[in-house]
């Protein structure tokens, strides 16, 4: 079984769903604790995994139970990947479940995840143009919904988490995984200058305590959170804003200027004057419509 395959069996029980490929890339020394429960579709699926827990646990720290489900219990679902950007998710859930909507704000992003997932095989997925805070489905069109590292571009939270109530089935789950506001004050402006300085679309990051508000408001129950520790090395992590010369020198004399201890609060590590690496806190959610 590949990682692909691993993410949709996730998808459909386990609080770290979507975000498992995210767990992964961490390294060992930064990667907290996370338990994933992986619904398996047969006995097959289930002897394959198994031989991976130990790889998981040694080199990750995930700890894994199994779940055995029927193959008709995943094939049924309907899911709608809300802000899907390249179509990574979509392109995942296209293989295990019955439908898929993917769901992003402007039509050349929409296209760039069309070629993408096409060249992968998976014409089936459905794609739709729109604002996260005005989603065009009717009421309890989706068993679920996922959101991955996204929800911190949008003007709006509240109201997207309302919309995303609205569209999922009574029971249905979201799967959310998104950058962690910090608890600390000076820690948590510090980052959000960094951010928007990298990606001026970046609005908010939002705590732990300020997700599960929105979701309770909506009325949706939150059922596992866990938060990981994504690696950024600076070049690429820069890079792929394609920032100027001018830009990147201005923000890494931020980063440099700034506290220690903002620094330390997501393990910015620099080398002389160049900035080498930081951790990126992110948060992970399973919350159920009641």
């Amino acid at each position: 079984m590949n990682l692909r395959r691993l993410l949709f069996a996730l998808a459909l029980v386990a609080a770290a769903a979507v975000a498992a490929t995210s767990a992964i890339a961490s390294t060992a020394r930064h990667q907290k604790t996370v338990t994933l429960t992986i619904a398996t579709v047969n006995n097959s699926d289930m002897v394959v995994m198994q031989s991976l827990t130990s790889v998981f646990t040694k080199k990750y720290g995930i700890k894994v139970k199994f779940v055995t489900l029927p193959e008709n219990t995943l094939r049924q679902k309907i899911t709608s990947d809300v802000a899907t950007g390249g179509g990574h998710t979509a392109l995942a859930f296209a293989g295990i479940v019955r439908r898929v909507v993917a769901y992003d704000l402007t039509e050349p992003m929409l296209a760039a995840a069309r070629a993408h997932t096409r060249t992968r095989g998976a014409a089936s997925i459905e794609f739709v143009a729109g604002d996260a805070d005005a989603l065009p489905f009717r009421d309890e069109s989706f068993d679920v919904v996922t959101c991955r590292t996204a929800a911190h571009h949008f003007a709006d939270v509240a109201a997207a988490v309302r919309q995303i109530h609205r569209v999922l089935r009574p029971g249905g789950s979201l799967l959310l995984q998104d950058i962690l506001g910090h608890d600390d004050a000076d820690a948590n402006a510090f980052i959000l200058e960094v951010e928007k300085r990298r990606d001026p679309s970046h609005v908010r990051s939002y705590r732990a305590a300020q997700w599960k508000a929105f979701l309770r408001a909506a009325g949706l129950t939150v059922i596992e959170d866990s938060l990981i520790w994504k690696l950024r090395e600076w070049s690429e992590w820069t890079g792929r804003m394609r920032m100027s010369a001018e830009a990147r020198r201005d923000l890494e004399d931020f980063v440099r200027r700034a506290p220690e201890r903002c620094r330390a609060a997501f393990e910015f590590r620099l080398a002389g004057d160049a900035v080498v690496s930081f951790n990126d806190r992110q948060i992970l959610i399973r919350a159920d419509r009641d």
